[in-house]
C-alpha cells in the first residue's frame, strides 16, 4: 500500500504542472493564493463527488464497500477512456 501511495504522489507531481496554466507557480502572492484555493476546492469537490454515490450504493442496495468501490472505479475508468479517445480524435 505504501508503494502505491508513493507511485501516486510521483505521478501527481509529474502531472500537476501539465494541468495548470503556465505561470501558476510563479504568480505573485494574490493570484497564487487564488489558484491554490481553486485547486484545494476542486480536489474537495472531486472527493465529495465520488464519496456520495459510494455511500448511496452501500446504503440503498446493501452493497459491500468493495463492490461499491469496484462499480465506481469501473465507471471512472470508462469515463477516462472516453475522454482520452475523444481528445485523440478517435471518436
Amino acid at each position: 500500500m505504501a508503494a502505491l501511495a508513493i507511485v501516486s504522489v510521483i505521478r501527481l507531481l509529474w502531472a500537476t504542472p501539465r494541468l495548470l496554466p503556465a505561470g501558476t507557480g510563479r504568480a505573485p502572492r494574490a493570484p497564487s493564493v487564488i489558484a491554490s484555493r481553486a485547486l484545494f476546492n476542486g480536489s474537495f469537490m472531486a472527493t465529495v463527488t465520488f464519496l456520495h454515490p459510494l455511500s448511496f450504493s452501500v446504503q440503498r442496495w446493501n452493497l459491500g464497500l468493495t463492490m461499491a468501490g469496484a462499480v465506481l472505479a469501473t465507471g471512472s475508468v470508462g469515463w477516462s477512456l472516453r475522454v482520452v479517445a475523444a481528445g485523440s480524435g478517435a471518436l
